[in-house]
C-alpha cells in the first residue's frame, strides 16, 4: 500500500469531496462502482486510525444514505 498511499489519498479526498457537493456525481461513481470499491479497498488495507482508512468509513457510510442502495449492492 505504501507506494499507492499518497495517490489513493488524493483520490480518496478527491472523490468524497466531489460527492458530498454533486449529487450527480455521486450517482455516476455509485453507478460505476467506483465510489464502493475505493472505500472498501481503502477500508481493508489502511491502518483504522490512518486518515484513508476514516476517509472511507465516512464514504461508506455517505453511500449507505443513498436511497436504493441496498438494491445496488446486491
Amino acid at each position: 500500500v505504501a507506494p499507492l498511499e499518497a495517490i489513493m489519498e488524493h483520490c480518496m479526498g478527491a472523490l468524497h469531496n466531489v460527492m458530498l457537493t454533486d449529487s450527480k456525481a455521486k450517482g455516476r461513481a455509485v453507478e460505476a462502482g467506483v465510489a464502493w470499491g475505493l472505500a472498501r479497498v481503502l477500508a481493508a488495507k489502511v491502518e483504522e486510525t490512518h486518515l484513508l482508512a476514516v476517509r472511507g468509513r465516512m464514504l461508506i457510510s455517505d453511500l449507505l444514505r443513498i436511497p436504493d442502495m441496498q438494491a445496488l449492492l446486491a
